[in-house]
Parts: C-alpha cells; structure tokens; sequence
C-alpha cells in the first residue's frame, strides 16, 4: 500500500494499490467492494504488515 491506512473505521473498506488475482471481476477495485456473482460461501485471506518508523 503506497498510501496510510491507520484508523479505520468500522465497515470501512480497504483500497489496495495494485490487484493481483481478480476472476470473474466480481471485486471493484475502485470502490474496494466485492459483489458475489451467484450464491453460495466465498473465502477471503489476506496478510497484513506493519511497519514501524523509528
């Protein structure tokens, strides 16, 4: 992430800079939201890291 995304709210969707997978083109990267194409369950990972500035 180019940009500091400290202090999220709650519910607040999370923009990344740069989307690596995206199938089917059900995530909108320019809203940071995820529309299901048909019903059923769907499974999210992602990592996070933070760095410290000293």
């Amino acid at each position: 992430m180019t940009v500091d995304i400290s202090n999220l709210g709650e519910s607040q969707p999370i923009i990344y800079d740069k989307v690596i997978t995206n199938v089917g083109r059900a995530y909108d990267s320019r809203h940071g939201t995820f529309r299901a194409p048909v019903g059923g369950t769907y499974k999210f990972t992602f990592s996070v890291l933070q760095v410290c500035k000293a």
